[in-house]
């Protein structure tokens, strides 16, 4: 396997559903400015959708409303049947359902779905997690770089490198029942860099290492404007900013009150990459985001992810990229270009295509809202280039995120303005 090295994504902005970049780019709008309401799939999301799986726009909508469709009636099974034990989308979008009982499958199959009987419950699976997640923390921090389950496999996957720690632990795992080794060659990395142009960066009185992220969800908490983001693109006291060509020349835009990141974490006491800036009332609170492609792209709600199914990504280095939820990591390592590392908690990872200033950036099924970038791999892709299944390495590459879920109950009271 070649050795891609991860990169953080944390540097970069894109006009999210809430926030405008500055009026010094000419396709951008200024602070407070309304965005254009619409129903309709993006255009340019669904041509890219379309070459890349070889099918005609029109079908391309069709496949994201049926994942919808399939996402609404799973949401509704799992409110009303315990028997129900997560979900996942095939390759042609087809939504199968975990069950633990013969009458949640009939349940199942009545709703049009897909059931299978599963063995080993989420929750086994979570126990199992953390047990590994404990063994994970009696070697160096960095030895054990992810861990993860989904509805998809019944086992639990550990990514580890290739240290002398690493093969001796990978010794001990396999003899877990239910639990599968895979190399992973990089810690996923987040990466701070002073970045030019529009964007959301840091304000302080320094000349250089400022830090530039992508904006992420609109949202209001205590009837304050507020903006979903990740954690690792806030690491001190200084206060956000539209970027320009310098922090200092640009136009307040708010300043971070909750983060629950931190570098130095373990497995067992791992950390959330996820954080909340409350907004200067300027910013205006939008319910669209802003692709870089082809201008405003409508968000109706937040939706939980899925494994397999279609997603779309808004970034300040890469633009408008997409691809497909991959898998759910408990425990993600990660580190960044000054030696720091730590392990971040519930991770989902997509095979969208990222670069370092993407991160915080919106991920999107459709017109609903997913997750925020976080971290990735270091892989060559062009700006707004699309689909990006045919990266190689689909078990190191990629991009992970928390979910939306996860920043809202991470702070009580927030939600979003869709």
């Amino acid at each position: 396997m070649s050795t891609r090295r991860y990169v953080g994504l944390g540097v970069a902005t894109v006009m999210i559903s809430t926030l405008s970049f500055g009026a010094a780019q000419a396709n951008m709008v200024s602070p407070g400015a309304e965005a254009p309401a619409s129903s309709a799939y993006d255009q340019a999301m669904l041509e890219s959708m379309a070459r890349s799986l070889s099918i005609t726009p029109s079908a391309a909508a069709q496949r994201l409303a049926a994942e919808v469709t399939a996402i609404d009636a799973v949401e509704k099974l799992q409110a009303t049947e315990p028997g129900v034990d997560g979900a996942f989308f095939s390759d042609d979008s087809k939504m199968t359902v975990n069950v633990r009982s013969q009458a949640a499958a009939d349940k199942v199959r009545t709703a049009g779905l897909t059931p299978r009987l599963v063995t080993r419950s989420q929750n086994e699976l979570a126990g199992l997690a953390e047990r590994v997640g404990q063994l994970a923390d009696s070697t160096p921090l960095g030895t054990v770089r992810g861990i993860g389950h989904n509805a998809r496999d019944q086992f639990v996957t550990v990514y580890v490198g290739d240290s002398p720690a690493a093969k001796a632990l990978r010794k001990r795992l396999t003899n877990l029942d239910g639990v599968v080794v895979k190399y992973r060659p990089q810690l996923a990395t987040v990466k701070a860099t002073q970045i030019g142009g529009n964007g959301m960066q840091t304000a302080s009185s320094q000349t250089s290492g400022d830090l530039t992220c992508t904006q992420g969800f609109s949202g209001r908490r205590d009837g304050a404007l507020v903006m979903l983001t990740v954690g690792h693109c806030y690491t001190d006291g200084r206060k956000w900013v539209y970027a320009s060509t310098t922090a200092n020349a640009s136009t307040y835009l708010g300043q971070t009150i909750g983060n629950a990141f931190r570098w130095g974490a373990t497995a067992a006491n791992s950390a959330l990459d996820v954080a909340i800036v409350q907004l200067t009332p300027s910013a205006g609170a939008y319910s669209s985001i802003w692709t870089h492609y082809t201008g405003y792209h409508p968000i109706a709600e937040a939706k939980a992810p899925f494994i397999g199914q279609t997603i779309c990504k808004s970034g300040m280095i890469t633009g408008w990229t997409c691809g497909h939820t991959r898998g759910y990591e408990d425990n993600v390592t990660v580190g960044d270009e000054f030696g720091r590392t730590t392990v971040v908690d519930g991770m989902w990872r997509g095979s969208l295509c990222t670069l370092a200033g993407d991160s915080g950036g919106p991920i999107v099924q459709g017109n609903f809202a997913v997750g925020l970038v976080s971290a990735g791999a270091d892989v060559a892709c062009g700006a707004n280039s699309g689909f990006q299944d045919e990266v190689p390495g689909a078990d190191a590459v990629g991009t992970f995120f928390p979910s939306v879920g996860l920043v809202l109950k991470s702070y009580p009271g927030t939600i979003t303005n869709f």
